[in-house]
């Protein structure tokens, strides 16, 4: 019932922080949305699905599964999201970008879920595994990541790629399949900004650090010397 709320609701209206709190309290759905977060028009929810603080859904995204997506992530729509996947925080996702863990099995007689529905059985889904995207990872538009891959934090997905193996901090990947390309930074600052890990601070430390989000950290030798 959530779901098909949701659907109704987002098809004509959109961004619905008020029926956020309408949702999650009345209802025994598994589907939970912070206060803040805005869903556009179009879009659908389906499953076991976590939406965390200030997260940005355009119109038009489909999301399917076991999903959760972290605060400050933001779905800049026509996207599809299928299966088991967790996407951290501040991570940019752009248009049209797709994440799927389900696929048809192709040993059956038909590959068509109709038919099976038709003859009163069911063609199952199967799936190699989970996807997990860490913070701070750009996925780039019309890209397509497929299961069992983990996007390690900061990595940057070129458009158009299709990503079917493991992604490491830091790292740009791109192409089909998608392969290591560079890194954004040298071994050292990757090191630091993993121990720093930002994205896990509170606001008013981010803000009180202005000046090391403004620098640029290829000049940088010692990037703990920006941060207070």
């Amino acid at each position: 019932m959530k779901e098909r709320a949701y659907k109704l609701y987002s098809k004509f209206f959109g961004h619905p922080k008020l029926f956020n709190v309408i949702i999650n309290k009345f209802s025994d759905s598994s589907i939970n949305i912070s206060e803040s977060a805005t869903l556009g028009r179009g879009s659908e929810l389906y499953g076991n699905i976590e939406i965390g603080k200030n997260v940005s859904i355009k119109k038009d995204v489909k999301i399917m599964g076991d999903v959760n997506i972290g605060d400050h992530t933001g779905l800049m729509g026509n996207n599809s999201i299928i299966g088991e996947v967790s996407i951290g925080k501040y991570c940019p996702i752009a248009a049209r970008a797709r994440m799927r863990t389900l696929d048809h099995p192709t040993y059956k007689p038909s590959m068509s879920m109709g038919f099976y529905n038709k003859i009163g059985s069911e063609l199952p889904h199967i799936s190699k595994g989970p996807i997990k995207i860490e913070n701070d990872v750009w996925i780039g538009s019309d890209t397509k990541i497929l299961s069992d891959v983990t996007i390690e934090n900061g990595a940057v997905i070129a458009a158009d790629s299709v990503v079917v193996d493991d992604v490491k901090p830091y790292s740009i990947v791109a192409g089909n399949p998608a392969t290591h390309k560079g890194y954004r930074f040298d071994e050292s600052t990757r090191e630091a900004l993993q121990e720093i890990a930002w994205w896990d601070w509170d606001e008013e430390r981010q803000k009180k650090n202005i000046e090391f989000f403004e620098s640029d950290l290829r000049e940088t030798s010692d990037i703990y010397s920006l941060i207070e």
